[in-house]
């Protein structure tokens, strides 16, 4: 009985956190999802292009962006430095 009550007040609150609040905004992500991953990732397709960026199970919206040499260099070795911080939720705007 117990842990379906908990069941419960945890999926309605899962629910709430991800509905859009009156500006159409919503937030994903923190501990009310099934992976817990701090990353995005990158999906490249065949041709070197990227094809998808997605933040856990959420698709994310992205733009790329080719670089040349040197600014790869740059950014990698500013990562090595500095490594980025975690991510734990997006904010997400629905139409």
């Amino acid at each position: 009985m117990l842990q379906s009550l908990v069941g419960w007040i945890l999926a309605k609150a899962r629910r709430r956190r991800r509905a859009p609040d009156l500006l159409g905004e919503r937030t994903y992500g923190h501990e009310l999802t099934i992976h817990q991953t701090e990353h995005l990732d990158v999906e490249i397709a065949p041709d070197g292009h990227v094809c998808a960026v997605w933040f856990r199970c959420q698709p994310v919206p992205f733009e790329e962006h080719r670089v040349g040499v040197e600014r790869a260099a740059e950014m990698r070795w500013m990562v090595s430095q500095h490594p980025p911080p975690a991510l734990l939720a997006v904010t997400l705007k629905e139409d």
